[in-house]
């Protein structure tokens, strides 16, 4: 049986500040990760990502489902804000406590979320 689990993919993570608790949420799968910082709430998000991979090729299922609509809009306005930041020769500062950002998995992932789950491919 062929996985759902595309070969390469990528997804859109928003990263945001939240009552002192750093949030990364993957928008395609509508899933978090919280952490002191950043780096360690897309940590735990990593690990989520993975169990939910793992768990969708084990049974079958396709593991995408769309964040709500506001996190999608705040996406792209922090992903806007990072493009004008990189272009503004006058200073302009990207609001710190909010980031957009992708996260990659490529065949190797895919590879080991397959061996963990025991998935042998046709």
């Amino acid at each position: 049986m062929r996985s759902l689990v595309p070969r390469e993919f990528s997804f859109r993570v928003l990263l945001y500040l939240e009552e002192d608790e750093w949030i990364a949420h993957a928008l395609e799968m509508d899933l978090v990760g919280t952490g002191e910082n950043s780096d360690e709430a897309t940590e735990m998000l990593k690990d989520a990502v993975d169990a939910q991979l793992s768990f969708c090729i084990q049974h079958h299922i396709s593991p995408f489902k769309l964040a709500p609509k506001r996190y999608l809009n705040a996406w792209e306005k922090s992903q806007e804000m990072n493009l004008n930041s990189i272009l503004d020769t006058e200073g302009f500062c990207a609001n710190t406590d909010q980031f957009a950002s992708i996260l990659r998995f490529d065949s190797s992932d895919r590879r080991r979320m397959h061996k963990r789950v025991g998935f042998q491919p046709a």
